[in-house]
């Protein structure tokens, strides 16, 4: 996908590439009456400023965008990933846990709901990563303890913990 956004944007244009990369990376889909945060409208002269380029090169960078159907078809539909609690999560009493997957074929979460569908509790390693999941509402609340020391120390309690 990098390669055909380069090809269309220009190789020579690295801001029109951090234009694209600023949308991919927060969500906001390039529409064709304008640059949208979900339902939300965001000025060009914003995402200027966010990037450090100026408002023309976004201008012509959403124009480059529009003029081709498959980038279109991509950027036309980017959303939010939603709310992230993990900057208040020490406030809010919460530990956090990321996850990045190694394996591209399968995604971690589904490994942890495959393991835990039907369960109660149920032990599970991913190398070295253990975790203990208990069942609270069916694939949508659980408690998990997690065991993964150097990523969150002494503290490993997840309190909420959803899939889709």
């Amino acid at each position: 996908m990098w390669n055909k956004i380069e090809q269309l944007l220009g190789p020579h244009h690295p801001e029109r590439l951090k234009i694209a990369r600023l949308c991919i990376e927060n969500g906001l889909a390039i529409r064709d009456d304008g640059i949208y945060l979900n339902q939300i409208e965001i000025p060009t002269a914003r995402v200027a400023r966010a990037a450090g380029v100026d408002r023309r090169t976004v201008v012509e960078t959403v124009r480059m965008i529009r003029s081709d159907g498959g980038l279109q078809a991509i950027f036309g539909r980017l959303q939010s990933a939603g709310l992230s609690l993990k900057g208040i999560a020490k406030q809010l009493g919460l530990g956090v846990l990321e996850s990045q997957s190694i394996d591209s074929r399968r995604s971690l979460s589904a490994a942890i709901r495959d393991r835990m569908s039907g369960l109660d509790t149920q032990a599970w390693q991913h190398g070295t990563q253990k975790m203990e999941i208990r069942k609270v509402e069916e694939r949508r609340l659980m408690m998990a303890k997690v065991n993964l020391s150097q990523t969150i120390g002494e503290r490993g309690l997840l309190r909420t913990f959803s899939f889709n």
